[in-house]
């Protein structure tokens, strides 16, 4: 993420546990991205009370802007910002890259949204995570020692962890009940994204793992399970 004409990042003042909405604000202050009237209009906005969102996300809808360009400062900015604090690798999930019948290998669906990661990548040495939870990694050793490979952690936006982590659980669960029944061969041929009733990209499930760049996802876009066409 570029950071032009802004502070470097400094060290977490924070380095293990959740994220807070505040620390986050303060970091986002001290890093310059924003400015001390932006903190004090925020802190009077979140004062009404505590919210379920990830605290990246609530931030994400607070009409922040970059001091330095003024453009704002949105969901994906905030995480990219976030990677950076954190010495993170950032990462936009791309759904047709990822081997969705393993992700529960590594981990099942209840642990994934409980410590908000999700499996995206699985090589030969390692295992990469993708978490919107930077400095919470007491479970990291837990995993390695249940895949017996070393994690690597990238940086994700939360909303597109928590969508995909339904969506790939749900396809991992179809391709599983299908190999039990003996249709995997026929059915189970594709990954396609829909949008609306129109399929834009389709890959073949052994070629998951290709380099190629998957399209750009739109909001309404559908992963799930097809057929190639000749």
């Amino acid at each position: 993420m570029s950071t032009s004409k802004s502070k470097p990042a400094a060290p977490a003042a924070k380095t293990d546990g959740r994220l807070e909405w505040r620390a986050l604000l303060h970091w986002l202050l001290e890093d310059g991205l924003i400015d001390e009237g932006q903190v004090q209009r925020t802190e009077q906005r979140f004062a009404a009370g505590d919210s379920s969102l990830h605290p990246l996300v609530r931030l994400g809808h607070a009409s922040l802007v970059r001091v330095s360009t003024g453009k704002p400062l949105d969901v994906d900015a905030l995480s990219e910002w976030l990677a950076v604090r954190a010495r993170l690798p950032y990462l936009r999930i791309d759904p047709l890259k990822v081997d969705v019948g393993r992700v529960g290998d590594v981990m099942s669906i209840g642990y994934a949204e409980a410590k908000r990661c999700l499996p995206v990548q699985f090589g030969m040495n390692d295992v990469t995570i993708a978490t919107s939870e930077p400095f919470d990694t007491a479970w990291v050793a837990q995993i390695e020692s249940h895949v017996r490979k070393p994690i690597k952690l990238v940086v994700a936006n939360p909303l597109d962890i928590a969508r995909y982590t339904t969506e790939f659980y749900t396809l991992a669960r179809s391709v599983r009940a299908a190999a039990k029944t003996g249709e995997a061969q026929a059915a189970l041929k594709a990954i396609q994204l829909l949008r609306g009733n129109q399929v834009i990209a389709s890959t073949s499930t052994a070629k998951l793992a290709a380099n190629s760049p998957g399209p750009l996802l739109q909001p309404g876009d559908v992963i799930q399970l097809g057929q190639l066409k000749p």
